[in-house]
């Protein structure tokens, strides 16, 4: 769904879209990403959790977290853990992901 967004903004960006936090992790430490768009709901990780070893490894790097969860607290613990910011899945469209992304480069 995101790839298909993204190519109907016609973005200016170079995408790597991976299925499991190991194999996310392993392309971060190889390559340099200016943002990641990463789903609470992976094979291999989930929740927060998937958000803290994505930061505990690299703490600086702009993650955007995307979630089906409609609970606002979900939201919120997702930038106490280091988020830049988190949308809803429901809510995904092709202008709303483009204000996400814009907000978080220029961060």
């Amino acid at each position: 769904m995101v790839v298909s967004l993204l190519t109907e903004l016609d973005c200016a960006a170079d995408l790597v879209h991976v299925r499991l936090l190991t194999l996310g992790l392993r392309y971060l430490a190889s390559e340099q990403f200016d943002l990641v768009l990463l789903d609470l709901s992976l094979p291999d990780s989930w929740g927060m959790e998937t958000v803290r070893r994505l930061r505990n490894s690299f703490p600086d790097l702009r993650v955007v977290v995307m979630t089906g969860a409609t609970m606002p607290e979900i939201e919120q613990e997702a930038q106490r853990e280091g988020a830049t910011d988190c949308i809803r899945k429901q809510d995904l469209d092709a202008n709303r992901l483009a204000h996400v992304i814009s907000n978080a480069r220029s961060r």
